[in-house]
């Protein structure tokens, strides 16, 4: 899948649940720095997570779910590597 089919399968929430790995998570975030300003990408990234873990059913607990401090932390790191 290339970029562009990879993060519209995320916003649409249709990507399959064993695709949405560790890998896939920065996947995004390079993604959205590569084409947004930090507040923006780190929004979308936000939104993006929580709205795929709803349609996923992914429950929201300490070791899965949305982790607001570890997303920020990486939607910092990433755009430091572009």
């Amino acid at each position: 899948m290339d970029d562009l089919q990879f993060l519209n399968a995320f916003e649409n929430c249709t990507l399959p649940f064993a695709d949405w790995t560790h890998r896939a998570h920065l996947r995004v975030a390079y993604l959205y720095a590569s084409k947004f300003d930090l507040q923006t990408a780190t929004e979308k990234m936000r939104a993006g997570i929580k709205a795929y873990n709803k349609a996923t059913n992914t429950p929201e607990e300490l070791e899965r779910g949305y982790h607001e401090t570890i997303t920020v932390a990486f939607m910092h790191l990433v755009p430091a590597t572009l």
